[in-house]
């Protein structure tokens, strides 16, 4: 039978083998399939129709081999990326899953493709899991998919270098950029950096150690949220010739190599076809890192210097003028004339900017910056985290037992939500006087109006007592103390939260009139250490709980959740706002008689 008859006979075959599949007759349909082998010749979605036959029988090496016949024929198919992603999943091979559905991210063309992927990956989400640790100058993190585990370590130092290329790419950006493509991501903090600053970001890179690594860092932070699962999408994935040019426009193309070896493994040859084809991707901007060469590679790195230089102006591009020195390597900065730049203090707004802005982070003066007991960061005001970093400073050997911590430990019991927010006012502010409950203007899951008669949380049962206030253990205060030292003592060598997972101070804001405060809710000691070392400006994020409303305004308090549901009276909740809003931390402690 000729193609021309084989293409004839597909339609009524396909029909066939779904009306079976649908109806579960699986073993029927492979005995049609089997009989219709010739047709994988003609038509690329009998290889899908085979999948999903092997699969539903859980003939998984089958449904493997087939699909892979197929994406020799079609790399980018739709259909047969998910199914692979679906046979891995089912073999607990969890993070080649989720390359593969990301991968299939940029094949989906129907609405419908795009609401099963956002599904499946949803989904997927919910079964990863990772530890992390820190020794000396490594940070550890182990990332845990079904079947799969892998501990990965960074060398701190190989992470800030990276910082330094991202530094000198937001210092540098042009105006109008608002799309991104970076090959060869390595840790990633590029790509995650620039998405939280509102820019829409894709991620490719060579590296199956890249990918898991660049998606551990991304789960240390995403996964503390349950219902927060929008982990950016890093692929693994090999840009060549011939996969570059199907690689959608993009304002700005990021090649970022870590090594020479990219360049020496693709050829100086294959390398400016694949720059070329980049440059005609990128509308707007690009930038070529050249790392640092060896005493052999001195040569290849000057002829790539010189050869791309030539090929961008021969095209159009304007060269920017943006390098390194010889000892780190060179970046290379592209652009189309005449658009300016945009320094870093645009893409990242300024307090209530960030309201309007697309951009997670925001610049924010400490003295801003309130803890949920209501004691401030403020340099030079009273903080119990604080309190016990200066007193460290004092004594070096400091211990629990007679510490400042200890005191406030044993000074701050409260019984309720009152005691530990407002123990100063006379006034019951019902129902915080009557048990645990969050605050006014906290979103709670379904109706909920109850009232915990005892404070626990997830972190306080895994740590064994409470940071915020006590009665605490002896071992409890001194494993707090241990990690608020530690915490100042990241923190001298620079507030770089970019290098790790959940590395950014966040929570939401209070608005009154003009004037705002931030409720932090995460990074209480990093910013109690901040204070200390006589910050008076951070990079704060916006808090990611879906529990947590980003502006919470006073004059708008009859919205508020807990105003809205009946819990508190407007009146009372407008009270609590107050206590935060003019929080006096020293005023606090006194009163407390901690000082």
């Amino acid at each position: 039978m000729d193609k021309k008859q084989l293409k004839a006979k597909t339609p009524g075959i396909k029909k066939e083998l779904k009306k079976l599949i649908q109806q579960g007759k699986n073993t029927e349909a492979l005995q049609v399939f089997n009989r219709n082998l010739d047709l994988l010749q003609v038509d690329i979605e009998m290889y899908s129709i085979a999948a999903v036959i092997f699969i539903s029988q859980m003939k998984l090496q089958e449904a493997t081999e087939v699909i892979l016949s197929g994406l020799k024929l079609d790399p980018k198919n739709f259909d047969l990326l998910f199914n692979l992603g679906h046979v891995h999943e089912m073999k607990g091979e969890l993070f080649h899953a989720w390359n593969l559905f990301r991968q299939a991210e940029y094949s989906a063309e129907t609405a419908s493709q795009k609401k099963d992927l956002e599904m499946v990956i949803r989904e997927l989400n919910q079964k990863l899991n990772y530890g992390t640790s820190f020794a000396d100058d490594k940070y550890m993190i182990e990332i845990i998919g079904g079947k799969q585990r892998f501990p990965l370590i960074y060398q701190l130092k190989h992470l800030r270098e990276r910082k330094k290329i991202l530094d000198i790419i937001m210092d540098n950006i042009l105006e109008s950029v608002n799309s991104v493509v970076e090959i060869e991501y390595g840790p990633g903090i590029i790509s995650r950096t620039l998405a939280r600053c509102g820019l829409d970001v894709k991620s490719f890179d060579s590296q199956t150690l890249n990918f898991l690594g660049a998606l551990g860092l991304e789960m240390g932070e995403k996964l503390r949220q349950r219902d927060r699962l929008d982990l950016h999408p890093f692929t693994k994935f090999e840009i060549n010739v011939e996969s570059a040019d199907n690689l959608n426009p993009k304002d700005m193309v990021l090649l970022l190599p870590e090594t020479l070896d990219w360049y020496k493994k693709k050829g100086l040859e294959n390398s400016l076809k694949i720059i070329k084809i980049l440059a005609n991707k990128a509308k707007k901007q690009i930038f070529i890192n050249l790392p640092k060469p060896s005493q052999d590679d001195k040569e290849l790195f000057n002829k790539l210097k010189k050869e791309i230089k030539n090929l961008l102006q021969e095209t159009g591009w304007k060269d920017k003028g943006v390098e390194r020195g010889l000892e780190t390597g060179q970046i290379l900065n592209f652009g189309k004339a005449p658009l300016n730049l945009v320094k870093s203090e645009s893409l990242i707004p300024r307090g209530l900017e960030v309201i309007d802005a697309k951009s997670e982070l925001f610049q924010i003066p400490l003295n801003k910056c309130v803890d949920i007991n209501g004691f401030t960061f403020t340099p030079g005001d009273w903080q119990p985290f604080a309190a016990a970093i200066r007193e460290y400073l004092e004594n070096p050997e400091l211990e629990y037992r007679g510490s400042i911590l200890e005191k406030f430990f044993q000074k701050f019991t409260p019984k309720n939500r009152q005691e530990q927010w407002a123990p100063h006012l006379e006034q019951g502010i019902y129902p915080a006087n009557k048990g645990w409950i969050g605050l006014p203007w906290i979103r709670v899951p379904g109706k909920t109006t109850s009232v915990a008669k005892k404070f626990e949380t997830e972190l306080t049962r895994n740590r064994g007592g409470n940071q915020h206030f006590g009665p605490n253990s002896q071992k409890f205060g001194q494993e707090e103390l241990g990690r608020i030292i530690k915490a100042y003592q990241h923190m001298e060598k620079g507030y770089q939260p970019e290098l790790f997972p959940d590395g950014y101070i966040n929570g939401y804001l209070l608005k009154k009139d003009d004037d705002y405060r931030l409720i932090v809710t995460e990074g209480q000691h990093r910013a109690a250490a901040l204070s200390v070392l006589g910050y008076s400006e951070i990079t704060a994020k916006v808090s990611s709980d879906s529990n947590h409303m980003k502006l919470v305004d006073y004059n708008n308090a009859e919205y508020w959740p807990g105003v809205k549901n009946g819990l508190f009276s407007r009146e009372d909740a407008k009270i609590l706002f107050d206590v935060f809003f003019n929080a006096d931390g020293a005023w606090k402690a006194k009163y407390l008689g901690v000082i």
